[in-house]
């Protein structure tokens, strides 16, 4: 059913660590990025049965973008390939938005690198 501690498995770079604190409610993790910093990330949704799960930034993010979250589901095609649904959501500041969108941009980039080098 997914394992919000796996990153690391198919994340190709720019994350050195991920640290799972499954006993507080909801689960959470720390990534450490390769720069020394940090992002805490909440699971606030998991449907494994699915293979959908939701996730919010709780810091870490450049402070004009708030209230991140990020749905992942992949779904299976009738060909029997899979296609992954990648919906990334948030409140930006006013004149903030290409700080949003270079964050997408950035990060579509490593789920595609990390995704091609797994399947």
């Amino acid at each position: 059913g997914g394992d919000f501690g796996a990153l690391l498995d198919w994340w190709p770079s720019g994350i050195s660590g991920c640290l799972v604190d499954d006993v507080v409610r909801p689960t959470q993790r720390v990534l450490s990025r390769a720069d020394g910093s940090t992002v805490t990330e909440r699971l606030v949704h998991h449907r494994p049965e699915d293979r959908m799960f939701v996730l919010e930034v709780v810091e870490g993010f450049p402070i004009a973008v708030h209230n991140y979250t990020c749905r992942y589901e992949v779904r299976e095609l009738a060909d029997g390939t899979c296609r992954l649904d990648w919906q990334p959501r948030a409140t930006v500041e006013a004149g903030h938005s290409s700080t949003f969108d270079d964050l997408v941009d950035a990060g579509w980039d490593q789920i595609a690198a990390g995704l091609r080098a797994h399947v």
